[in-house]
């Protein structure tokens, strides 16, 4: 629990720093003194009211707050607007490059999507132009980016790709009836302690997921998509 609360309060810093904000500032906001705002960016605990107060104050959600620290703490990859484009233009290029990312060989990869020499050669030159992958004699391949990796969220991905992937999920979802939804009336302290607790186990799995990849066979791995939104308002009021 140190480790992360540490992670959210250089979060903090690097974002007052980016920002151009001061410590001043975050005092003046949160009506506390200057030295009060020190001390809670030095060691100590911090109070999940006041982490809420301070991420209202970089315009961002608790959720989208803990994320980010997690996101820092992970060291996660920015896929740019320029590589977004190869995977919107052609979404071949996207699931060649997923499957390079989970070290499938070519063979693989051609039997996996039904692909050509030619479309494979041609889909690897696009992911090497877009400096997603650097190709090598006899096809051998090194990712230019590191996993895990991100889309930035006001990119063409969340736009246009991930909805379509949201639908096919949860159709998907439906019809092995594995989509499950749970209906919570707890405070506002209740759902911030849950959000914190539910970040903690997801980073603990990515990390694991990140180790798995590099020391077990591929044969061993099974591909897990994990979807879920916690939302804060009552969706039944919102039916028509």
């Amino acid at each position: 629990m140190d480790k992360e609360i540490n992670n959210v309060k250089t979060t903090i810093k690097t974002l007052l720093k980016e920002n151009k904000y001061t410590q001043k500032d975050l005092a003046v906001y949160l009506g506390i003194s200057l030295p009060s705002v020190k001390r809670i960016l030095g060691p100590g605990d911090l109070s999940l009211n006041r982490l809420s107060q301070i991420s209202l104050f970089f315009n961002m959600t608790f959720s989208e707050f803990i994320e980010l620290s997690n996101t820092k703490s992970l060291t996660y990859s920015m896929i740019s607007p320029k590589q977004e484009k190869a995977f919107i233009n052609d979404i071949i290029n996207l699931k060649v490059f997923r499957s390079l990312v989970l070290g499938l060989n070519e063979d693989q990869i051609k039997k996996r999507y039904a692909l050509s020499n030619s479309t494979y050669q041609k889909t690897l030159s696009t992911l090497e132009r877009h400096e997603l992958v650097e190709v090598w004699p006899s096809n051998r391949v090194r990712l230019q980016i590191k996993w895990p990796f991100q889309f930035l969220k006001s990119g063409a991905f969340y736009k246009k790709i991930l909805p379509i992937f949201l639908n096919t999920a949860v159709k998907n979802s439906l019809q092995n009836s594995k989509l499950k939804a749970l209906e919570l009336a707890i405070s506002k302290e209740s759902i911030l302690t849950f959000q914190v607790e539910l970040n903690e186990l997801l980073n603990k799995y990515k990390k694991i997921s990140s180790s798995n990849m590099k020391a077990c066979p591929l044969s061993e791995l099974k591909e897990v998509t994990l979807i879920y939104s916690i939302l804060e308002n009552c969706v039944w009021d919102e039916l028509i």
